[in-house]
Parts: C-alpha cells; structure tokens; sequence
C-alpha cells in the first residue's frame, strides 16, 4: 500500500523526484503528488532525493537515518534526526540500532561516496529496504544542526 503525499511549491523549481509524480495546478501553485512507499513495502533499494527523504522521516517515525561520515564530520554538521554510525563501524553496530532486517534505512555521508558503500554492504547484510540519500548533507536544502563555534 503506498501513501500520497502532496508537495506545494511556490516557485517554478525543477526538483528530481523519485516515486510516480502527477503535476497538477492549483490556484497558480504547482501541486506535485507522490507516492511514498511506506513501511509494509518490502524490498526497495537505491536513491532518495531529499525532498522524498523528508516527507518520508516526517510521516513515519520507524525510519532510521544513518550518517556516515565521521564522528568529527557529524558533530560539525548533520540532519536533524539523524544517528552517526562512521561507515567503518557500520557493519559491527548496526544490527544493534536496527535489529529489524525490514526497517527503513535512510544513509547520507557528505556527498554520496561512502552512502553508496553503506547501502551495498547494509543490503549485503540482509537489510531490504535501504536508500542512498542523493548528493548526501551537501544537497539538503533543510534544516541541519550545526556545532555552536
């Protein structure tokens, strides 16, 4: 069963969305709905754009979103919500904090590289429902947390 989700932009913005999109116009607002597997939807893999992500971690408290990076990179900056597992830990701690197989798992590093290798070796570990947030913490054009200089 999958979830519709609306999102309103207020300009005219070209945004890659993954998941079926229909545009409708709605008193001069573009009006994108999505549809946003949810988490009965077993078996998906692969890339998240972020404005999907968010709707995602806003509507379904289950998802877990891993960064990557290392404990220096996450203090500096990272997404709100999100946990830090450095990738060179990841296989020793994961089963840990996600001991559920099914679970959705979001990763994100700074630009894509080491997501890409979290997401091959999560999916290695039996993990089924694993995405790589696009362009990582670089391409979040949301709210982060920021370490207080």
């Amino acid at each position: 069963m999958n979830s519709l989700f609306a999102v309103i932009f207020m300009i005219n913005l070209t945004v890659p969305i993954t998941g079926n999109v229909e545009n409708t116009l709605l008193n001069n607002v573009i009006v994108n709905q999505i549809e946003i597997p949810n988490a009965d939807v077993v078996g998906r893999h692969g890339d998240i754009v972020p404005a999907e992500a968010k709707m995602m971690l806003e509507t379904n408290k289950n998802i877990t979103l891993v960064d990557v990076r290392t404990d220096a990179e996450y203090e500096n900056e990272h997404i709100t919500g999100s946990m830090n597992i450095p990738l060179v830990a990841l296989e020793t701690q994961i089963s840990t904090i996600v001991p559920d197989k099914n679970s959705i798992i979001i990763v994100y590093c700074a630009g894509g590289s080491r997501s890409k290798i979290a997401v091959k070796a999560l999916s290695d570990m039996g993990y089924k429902n694993v995405l790589d947030l696009v362009g990582g913490i670089s391409n979040w054009p949301f709210n982060t947390e920021k370490a207080i200089k």
